[in-house]
């Protein structure tokens, strides 16, 4: 008897260890690759759990910084920004979409005001927030961050092989708007960058 005592003592304390377990690795981290919900869901997430997730004052950060629209000498494109003024440009085009809450997109960030400041004049290089502009980040068709746009200018443009060499398996061709263009799923490295739009202005 104190037997089957014994091992249903020893059950009952497995059960609750596995209980305790499971509450506290509940939650995952941040700090993935990609970020995998779609905008709608991204969306849904900061306003049921704004308080949680978004540092109110890293927000309000960014929106300051995304009040420009229509320069081409400003990196960030504003909550205003409408798609098909990328398309208008008498330049290449990159546009990144970033998010707040993205790793990724916090260790590209550098990568991409080095590359503003290095093709300024050449390119029109733009980041794009989601959590600050909705609607571009719809139209654009965001599934994930970080993700970037590459628009030539000429309608003919093709990539060299140089350049061929830096695109992965996530690099697709696109029709937007009736022009060419290419869309990136993924982070890329400052020198992949450099490759991608010294191709564009060269080409």
């Amino acid at each position: 008897m104190k037997d089957n005592k014994s091992k249903i003592f020893l059950v009952i304390g497995f059960i609750a260890v596995a209980i305790l377990v499971m509450v506290f690795v509940k939650k995952k981290p941040n700090g993935t690759s990609e970020v995998k919900s779609t905008q709608s869901e991204q969306n849904a997430s900061e306003s049921s759990n704004s308080s949680e997730k978004i540092d109110t004052s890293d927000l309000n950060s960014f929106k300051e910084a995304y009040k420009q629209v229509d320069k081409e000498d400003v990196l960030f494109a504003g909550k205003d920004a409408g798609f098909e003024k990328f398309f208008s440009y008498d330049k290449p085009v990159f546009v990144n979409f970033t998010w707040i809450e993205c790793a990724p997109c916090k260790e590209m960030a550098p990568y991409i005001e080095n590359t503003f400041d290095k093709f300024k004049g050449k390119a029109v290089v733009k980041d794009v927030e989601v959590n600050v502009n909705n609607d571009f980040a719809s139209q654009a068709g965001i599934r994930v961050t970080p993700t970037q746009i590459f628009i030539p200018l000429k309608e003919d443009f093709k990539f060299s092989d140089k350049a061929k060499s830096v695109m992965d398996e996530y690099f697709q061709e696109v029709t937007v708007n009736g022009k060419k263009g290419y869309i990136h799923e993924g982070l890329l490295e400052e020198n992949e960058l450099e490759i991608l739009i010294s191709d564009m202005i060269n080409g």
